[in-house]
């Protein structure tokens, strides 16, 4: 599959909102986010944060890990990583509800406020 690249952007309630609502409008993803953890694995100035997401969507639950020095990033890699474990449950055979779509990197960018902008290459 050859790279596509979509970028969206989107206003939240802070920058994470924002970046989850830009993704799942490049997707057209309706994914639920149940929970949302963030814990530093490093520490000092340039500490790794880890970010870890349950989604839910058509009565399935996922999880999805994202790690990096930014927070936002981290967040990104996060949902996008759920969003990735229902293609390859789907691949399986084994969501009936889930999206067709999903990514092989993500990069948040543009303005930090009041949104955020995000995009996907898959």
């Amino acid at each position: 599959m050859k790279d596509e690249v979509r970028e969206g952007a989107a206003i939240g309630d802070g920058p994470v909102d924002a970046v989850y609502k830009a993704i799942s409008e490049v997707t057209k993803n309706t994914a639920k986010l149940v929970r949302y953890e963030i814990r530093a694995v490093t520490s000092g100035t340039g500490a790794m944060g880890e970010v870890t997401v349950q989604l839910e969507q058509g009565g399935r639950k996922m999880l999805g890990r994202g790690a990096s020095t930014d927070v936002i990033e981290a967040s990104a890699k996060a949902y996008v990583d759920g969003l990735t474990g229902w293609r390859a449950e789907l691949a399986r055979g084994g969501a009936r509800h889930a999206s067709p779509l999903l990514g092989r990197g993500v990069g948040p960018g543009g303005p930090s406020r009041p949104g955020r902008a995000v995009r996907l290459i898959y």
